[in-house]
């Protein structure tokens, strides 16, 4: 996650009281634009990261549970 971000120049999210910052990277899969989101919270592992995208990736990659999904970081 360090090398990912050492790498790339992530934008910094600032969020309003209560919320937690993070770092976000434009990514994409094979199919979709989507961004990749590291939250700063304490209670989560150091390799945590969430990917949002504007559909749902489940129903769009036909994805479950424990399934792998390769995601590429652009610019």
């Amino acid at each position: 996650m360090q090398r990912l971000l050492k790498e790339n120049k992530p934008i910094c999210i600032k969020p309003p009281k209560g919320y937690c910052s993070a770092k976000c990277l434009k990514a994409r899969t094979d199919t979709v634009q989507c961004a990749i989101i590291i939250p700063e919270v304490a209670s989560y592992s150091s390799d945590t990261l969430e990917i949002i995208a504007p559909i749902n990736l489940r129903e769009k990659l036909l994805l479950k549970d424990g399934d792998t999904v390769e995601v590429k970081v652009t610019f």
